[in-house]
């Protein structure tokens, strides 16, 4: 039996500004209406519907993308002065993660205008030019073995724009 995820509701104050929000960091477009419902169609043709609700408990959502789609959403992130973490918890601010689990897996999480919890991360794969971490002259399995089995390697965003906006942020938390 074929068994595949074809929508989510995604509950919103105001969902046309959350949907353009996501669509702008993912660099996706935001599709006609359906009846109530704003919807976001990924590649996979999944569709996040947003909603109009003025209560709900925040969810999390975790897309992902390629190294290059990574890149230009991060910089859209960063660009945007949008507060951003490398854990879930929103300690590790300004962070990206790479996965200790999963080798060459990048992820940020980020929240949403309604507090949803997002999440972008990487497919595995072979490194590129564009992952400057990590270097290019060992192949990747060596690199991960080099690290300890706990660590994670954090990635530290050089952007003004973005350090000057998590400096105003201060200590704010994301749980």
């Amino acid at each position: 039996m074929l068994v595949e995820l074809n929508h989510t509701i995604v509950p919103a104050r105001d969902p046309q500004a959350s949907a353009q929000f996501l669509a702008d960091i993912l660099g996706l477009r935001v599709d006609p209406p359906v009846a109530h419902f704003t919807p976001v169609t990924l590649a996979n043709q999944i569709s996040l519907d947003y909603d109009r609700l003025d209560d709900f408990e925040p969810h999390h959502y975790a897309f992902m993308v390629g190294d290059q789609e990574f890149d230009a959403a991060l910089a859209r992130i960063q660009h945007g002065g949008i507060a951003h973490y490398g854990d879930p918890a929103c300690q590790e601010s300004g962070q990206i993660y790479r996965s200790r689990h999963i080798e060459g897996r990048r992820g940020v999480y980020f929240r949403d205008p309604d507090g949803h919890l997002m999440e972008i991360l990487t497919r595995p794969g072979p490194p590129t030019a564009s992952d400057p971490a990590l270097p290019l002259d060992q192949p990747r399995a060596k690199r991960a073995a080099d690290r300890a089995p706990h660590e994670t390697r954090r990635v530290s965003p050089d952007s003004p724009s973005s350090q000057a906006h998590q400096a105003s942020q201060g200590a704010e938390q994301c749980h």
